[in-house]
């Protein structure tokens, strides 16, 4: 005999819920429950709805007043997601694990031989039901943040080292027919990636006396850098698309300055140099184009103690990255492929900065 079980999160639309930023509804609410919007797969069937406590309101919320109110904000939504045909030994070692995240076991414990088969098909089931109820909550978030201009808005990741984490967060319950809510707790352990910066980002004694000179001074810091730091930036917010475009704009204009003022000749021997026109460098990297000029004319100009193979193909592989997103409309960039890509171009743009004279 199966049966079903009903999963209830409560995610909010920010981790400030109550300082913004909010969904906003015109004048009207949908009638909770009654109009929930509903996806469907497989076994899983998913439902958003939005009660009246989802607004952010210290108000009573009565009917004439939702219609007389231009700018409702609702700061979270209810997603439910029902799991048909479930076994019912599963279902009853679930609600025996209602208290598992305290090191409770009300049934079977894990001396069992049984308790490592159903705890990871909870796993996989708990998996499957967090990234079906955010990609509903992501779908009616892209709707109202593309269609309806709510630019403010962003989709939450579903990351599946972190389901222990976001059960919690959204407040995750569960109930089938046999019992009603305890708490959904699949097992897992999370995984929290931490970066760490090395001594290159840190303030030096040795820096002092540059960011006198720049706190007194009216100068902006270079394009370059900007672009490079806003692309950390991104990729630490997930918005990893923005990110390679925003690392190849900085690789482009470090190319750009580059062929205005060359200072190739600090690591050129005389030989080389009287055989190479770099007075014309510009014309040649405006004629090979951008693409072109890292693809042959960089690997060709710097040698590879100067610039390392991996960077320059690390570069190669980012423009191509930035060549889908623009103009072939590549969603997303892996994670585990953008920090280094990014790090390439950081390291690549340092150098041609290295060799452009100063203007």
């Amino acid at each position: 005999m199966t049966k079903s079980l009903t999963i209830h999160h409560e995610i909010t639309v920010s981790d400030e819920e109550w300082l913004g930023p909010f969904i906003t509804f015109n004048q009207w609410l949908p009638n909770e429950e009654l109009e929930a919007l509903i996806r469907e797969r497989d076994n899983y069937i998913a439902r958003l709805w939005i009660g009246r406590d989802c607004v952010a309101s210290l108000e009573e919320l009565e009917d004439n007043y939702i219609s007389r109110w231009v700018n409702i904000r609702v700061r979270k939504v209810y997603v439910e997601v029902v799991v048909c045909n479930i076994s019912e030994e599963l279902a009853k070692f679930i609600y025996d694990e209602r208290e598992s995240s305290r090191g409770i076991h009300h049934g079977m414990g894990p001396d069992n031989g049984d308790y490592e088969k159903l705890s990871n098909q909870y796993h996989d089931i708990g998996l499957k039901v967090l990234e079906f109820a955010l990609t509903l909550y992501n779908r009616f978030i892209a709707f109202a943040r593309n269609h309806k201009h709510q630019f403010w808005l962003s989709e939450r990741l579903f990351d599946e080292n972190l389901l222990h984490f976001s059960n919690v967060a959204f407040r995750a319950k569960v109930r089938s027919e046999d019992y009603e809510w305890v708490e959904w707790c699949p097992p897992a352990t999370d995984l929290i990636t931490i970066y760490s910066s090395g001594e290159e980002t840190s303030i030096s004694k040795d820096d002092w006396h540059k960011l006198q000179e720049f706190v007194s001074g009216n100068s902006r810091p270079k394009l370059v850098l900007e672009l490079l730091a806003n692309a950390q930036l991104l990729i630490q917010e997930n918005r990893r698309r923005s990110a390679i475009i925003e690392a190849v704009s900085a690789l482009e204009i470090a190319v750009s300055e580059f062929a205005k003022s060359p200072k190739i000749d600090s690591f050129f021997t005389q030989e080389l140099l009287s055989r190479i026109e770099t007075n014309n460098l510009k014309s040649q990297i405006d004629h090979l184009g951008f693409s072109g000029t890292v693809k042959y004319l960089l690997p060709i100009l710097f040698p590879k103690e100067v610039l390392p193979t991996e960077t320059i193909k690390n570069c190669q592989q980012a423009i191509e990255r930035r060549n889908n997103v623009v103009h072939y409309g590549q969603r997303d960039i892996s994670p585990a492929e953008i920090c280094p890509l990014v790090a390439s171009v950081r390291s690549a743009c340092e150098i041609l900065t290295k060799y452009t004279k100063a203007e």
